[in-house]
């Protein structure tokens, strides 16, 4: 419930960032005297995925389109996927797992989809509307990102479970090999405490006495161990429903990683295609 509550928590405004974005992109795309943006806000837009890429602006697009770099999430491959937004779809509640997973597949068609209509646009699409499109891939990138944060995030929760279900594993098989030796001993116990009745038959009632506090505590001792066979069995229980959990949750971690590759890279074509579109008019003056 708390993994749920945090997830919500850190989603939920981005979710809302994402939709004001898009409806907004959407009246500008529609405005006819809309004022076209400067060139420069956009660079610093994209000024973040060049730091974590490892350089500036220009430097660091080809770590962004090729390589890996850490903490950014940028990817080797790209694949196409279906285009459009669905932001109802979005905010329908459901489980945090496949909510993520939700989100980082529209980011990377929303990615997609702005690449192709910025492609599509040529030369006949005015300036503003191809800066606009490539702002929404942005956006769209860093909300993959965000997703695969929180599947990370995740699968650390539950290799911490698995790790802590192991140590109590390994404190009750202690447990349980300590009791087997009392056990034991308590049976040897009682079994001197049989020879020396038939031995001492002048002590009979004495001996009688001491085998029968050396029985109850040797059957408190068996329901001790029943006890902590119980334990152990549910402990390993845990444990294998944790690790299938976790395997889940690895596999869950790859896709949503696919899916962000596949937005960033995106993020940094269409960042390419509008500062072609940009430098063009300079160099022709």
């Amino acid at each position: 419930m708390q993994t749920r509550n945090f997830l919500i928590f850190f989603y939920l405004p981005l979710l809302l960032s994402c939709a004001v974005g898009y409806r907004q992109g959407k009246q500008r795309h529609r405005a006819v005297r809309k004022r076209m943006a400067r060139p420069q806000h956009l660079l610093e837009d994209f000024a973040p995925i060049s730091m974590a890429a490892g350089g500036a602006y220009g430097d660091g697009d080809s770590s962004l389109a090729g390589e890996e770099t850490p903490g950014s999430g940028v990817g080797k491959q790209c694949v196409e996927s279906p285009s459009g937004c669905n932001v109802k779809e979005i905010f329908k509640p459901g489980d945090p797992k496949e909510k993520s997973s939700a989100i980082a597949i529209q980011a990377a068609q929303d990615a997609k989809a702005a690449n192709e209509a910025q492609g599509a646009a040529g030369q006949a699409a005015a300036q503003h509307i191809k800066l606009e499109l490539a702002e929404k891939a942005f956006q769209s990138a860093k909300a993959a990102e965000a997703a695969l944060m929180g599947k990370q995030m995740m699968v650390d929760q539950l290799e911490q479970e698995v790790n802590e279900a192991s140590a109590v594993i390994e404190q009750e098989t202690n447990a349980l090999q300590g009791t087997e030796i009392n056990m034991k001993a308590a049976m040897d116990a009682s079994r001197l405490a049989s020879q020396q009745f038939q031995a001492f038959s002048e002590l009979h009632k004495t001996f009688e006495q001491n085998l029968a506090n050396i029985q109850t505590v040797a059957m408190g001792v068996q329901q001790e161990m029943s006890s902590k066979t119980q334990l152990l069995e549910a402990a390993q229980n845990r444990i294998t429903l944790l690790r299938k959990q976790l395997q889940g949750a690895h596999e869950d971690y790859e896709k949503t990683k696919q899916a962000a590759y596949k937005a960033a890279c995106a993020a940094v074509d269409a960042r390419q295609k509008a500062s072609n579109n940009i430098e063009s008019p300079v160099n022709s003056q």
